[in-house]
């Protein structure tokens, strides 16, 4: 696992994620149910599956995508939506809901240490204090921010449901330019 400090998200910025063709873009829409997570998962760990990734950054987004699925559905409104889109360099996910209402924020922790624009390997202090953050409720967006290289979140429009403004979470994670593009 890579933990990074990045810059908070902040509500109502309109940071808008790295721009991909919006053909090299995948969208699912996903249902209520509960395990709306897991399901996220399993679509981000197939797309995955088929690129030349190193193992560590891949579990992190999948984690990073669990959290702000759960998020959407946990302080959202439906419809939802998961996209995925590489760069060639760069890994971004997003998660759409149709409640631009509720604008999520991260915590005002900052790191107890280590300049905020150097990333920064997983001490065990590091990794306690990662573990404590996941057990809490409220911490999602958090582990997001530390995981990712950046997140952000804006108002976009669901490409599933049209049309309907929703609001954007996503988050970027840089990776090994020999990924090249997304799957067919």
């Amino acid at each position: 696992m890579t933990i990074c400090v990045h810059e908070p998200i902040t509500a109502h910025d309109n940071n808008e994620p790295p721009t991909v063709p919006g053909s090299d873009v995948r969208v699912w829409k996903l249902d209520g149910r509960q395990a709306a997570p897991a399901l996220a998962r399993d679509l981000v760990r197939a797309v995955l599956g088929e690129l030349s990734m190193a193992a560590d950054i891949a579990e992190d987004i999948i984690l990073a995508t669990s959290e702000i699925v759960a998020n959407a559905y946990e302080h959202g409104a439906g419809p939802w939506e998961l996209r995925l889109s590489d760069t060639g360099e760069t890994l971004v996910c997003e998660v759409v809901d149709s409640d631009v209402e509720h604008w999520p924020g991260l915590s005002d922790q900052e790191p107890a240490d280590g300049d905020a624009d150097e990333p920064r390997g997983p001490d065990d202090a590091d990794l306690d204090a990662l573990l404590a953050d996941i057990g809490e409720r409220g911490r999602g967006l958090g582990l997001v921010r530390r995981l990712c290289d950046r997140c952000g979140v804006h108002t976009t429009v669901l490409l599933t449901e049209s049309p309907m403004v929703g609001k954007g979470v996503w988050f970027a994670r840089d990776h090994d330019p020999l990924c090249g593009e997304l799957p067919g």
